[in-house]
């Protein structure tokens, strides 16, 4: 019994020394820039197309670090992803049905946010994001300005929204009211020979619901600026992101782009969660 006592002793002090202490008083301020993403490639010319981007942003999981953007090679040079893959027969002969992407969808994604869309004509203008980790809808109120000390004070204004926040964050925003599901994964068929007869030959209903879970819809999130979210990367951080501009770029092609302001932020809910 002794020894049992002990062990939840010691478990309860691992668990309190895992936990942050809840204050805001060390803020880093960080920025990225995230341009539209946009895997098309002119097979003719062997060239990307003027747009092409294929990176995401990752969140940093080191204080002194303000994140990544990795590009996806894996869906580089006009290549297609494939998510999942199932053999059949049919006719005599046998196939393979693939579930494939160019646009991963958030449970594959390199980084944390990905720039599906941008539509910088409205006011104020919005961008659809796809995201990996755990996000919240948009706080109720909104900071329309790029300013770092700013952002310090709402961030210090709000500590209570953001563990209410924390606690309404949902894998890839599922459920957001502003949110959509977008079909990004296929299904290809290919022969024997590694001919691609999609349209030609039709996989059994069978070998659609074994793939069922690689082609489930990726889910896609609208922000506008000056909107502030919650947070929580793929390597368990937390942070308070301002969505601070989206436009197209000076030089042509005008590639669009988003910028965030972001900063690590504690919570209640994020220290309970393993």
């Amino acid at each position: 019994m002794a020894s049992v006592l002990l062990l939840c002793a010691a478990l309860f002090l691992s668990w309190g020394c895992t936990c942050p202490e809840l204050i805001f008083d060390d803020i880093r301020v960080r920025e990225a820039t995230i341009t539209q993403f946009d895997p098309r490639w002119n097979t003719v010319q062997n060239t990307p197309v003027p747009t092409y981007s294929i990176h995401t942003f990752l969140f940093p999981s080191e204080p002194t670090s303000s994140g990544s953007l990795p590009n996806d090679d894996r869906i580089a040079f006009g290549n297609l992803l494939v998510v999942g893959q199932q053999t059949f027969q049919a006719n005599g002969q046998t196939y393979t049905a693939q579930a494939v992407t160019d646009r991963p969808p958030n449970w594959i994604m390199r980084g944390d946010w990905m720039v599906v869309e941008v539509d910088s004509r409205v006011n104020p203008p919005q961008a659809w994001i796809r995201v990996a980790g755990q996000l919240s809808p948009p706080l109720s109120d909104r900071l329309f300005s790029a300013s770092a000390e700013d952002f310090v004070n709402y961030l210090q204004s709000h500590r209570q929204q953001f563990n209410d926040a924390a606690r309404r964050a949902t894998p890839s925003g599922a459920g957001i009211p502003d949110s959509r599901q977008l079909p990004d994964v296929r299904i290809r068929i290919l022969d024997a020979q590694g001919d691609d007869v999609t349209g030609s030959v039709s996989p059994p209903p069978e070998i659609l619901e074994m793939l069922r879970t690689a082609l489930e819809p990726a889910i896609d999130v609208r922000v506008q600026i000056g909107e502030v979210y919650y947070y929580r990367a793929k390597n368990g951080s937390e942070f308070a992101v301002l969505i601070e501009d989206i436009r197209p770029g000076t030089l042509p092609p005008n590639l669009n782009r988003m910028t965030i302001k972001f900063a690590q932020v504690p919570t209640t809910e994020g220290c309970q969660a393993p």
